[in-house]
């Protein structure tokens, strides 16, 4: 039954699997800044964060896996 799933043949030593995501922060001088998180909130939680500070121009939270 477990064999049919398809994420069984990315991992076939069975780890632990979880989303990961990507805080992307530009900031008003045009440079980027990213950090990934295994936790959604904490992600947000950092982006809300970022957007307090004036040189930050934008924060986006992306799924990557």
């Amino acid at each position: 039954m477990l064999e049919n799933n398809i994420t069984n043949r990315k991992w076939p030593d069975r780890r632990r699997r979880h989303s990961h995501w990507r805080v992307t922060v530009r900031y008003a001088d045009g440079d980027v800044f990213g950090r990934v998180y295994t936790d959604h909130q904490k992600a947000q939680q950092f982006a809300t964060r970022q957007l307090r500070s004036p040189v930050v121009e934008s924060t986006r939270v992306k799924l990557i896996s």
